[in-house]
């Protein structure tokens, strides 16, 4: 039997009965209930049942479902704006090797950029170059920079005796850059020296922290 002139109303675990007068009857269900029973005339109007959980005369209890059936699918929201473009892109220097360090600030690889903030990375492989009968027994001080770092000074013999003949440098820093040339270089104190291979990285972010 349909119930066309009342309406189920789950309200904080009390199933409402609107009758056909206006006037409303409380049944009590639990949380996990799936149906509630009510009482019901033939004409469709719900009426209380008594304190014992008995239907009135003229009423039928029917079990009325708690959840209704799940509705139709509305329709796709409209499509989003494009996402702006990423904020973060690298470039790289030309790889090199071989390159020899006879003075100051000796250019070892480069790459222009456009005005924006990054975070710079190099690594360098440098090999003494000196002879043992040179200044110094041939000893080669040297050191590297980019912009916003500079290493130490370190010290390479000509047979590998002293500290290393070659070594390995790291380098990492941030910057604000105006837009142009980005440079690695490296410098040599006593003897010259040798860039065996570089590699040089800017990567441009949206802010610094």
């Amino acid at each position: 039997m349909e119930i066309t002139r009342s309406a189920a109303l789950v309200a904080g675990g009390v199933v409402l009965g609107l009758v056909a007068g206006g006037t409303a009857t409380a049944v009590a269900v639990t949380s996990s209930a799936k149906t509630v029973k009510v009482c019901v005339t033939k004409s469709g109007v719900v009426r209380a049942a008594n304190a014992k959980g008995t239907c009135p005369k003229a009423t039928k209890k029917r079990a009325v479902g708690v959840r209704g059936r799940p509705g139709a699918r509305g329709p796709a929201g409209a499509r989003g704006p494009a996402g702006s473009a990423a904020s973060v892109r690298a470039w790289s220097a030309p790889a090199v090797s071989n390159v020899p360090i006879d003075g100051y600030g000796v250019t070892v690889t480069g790459v222009s950029l456009p005005a924006g903030q990054y975070v710079l990375s190099a690594s360098v492989e440098i090999a003494n170059a000196g002879l043992p009968s040179g200044y110094m027994g041939g000893i080669s001080v040297v050191y590297c920079d980019i912009p916003g770092y500079v290493t130490s000074s370190f010290y390479l013999d000509p047979d590998g005796t002293y500290i290393n003949q070659d070594e390995s440098l790291s380098l990492d820093s941030t910057v604000d850059h105006p837009g142009g040339q980005l440079t690695l270089r490296c410098s040599r104190v006593w003897n010259s020296a040798r860039v065996k291979s570089a590699t040089f990285t800017a990567t441009r972010v949206g802010a610094l922290g």
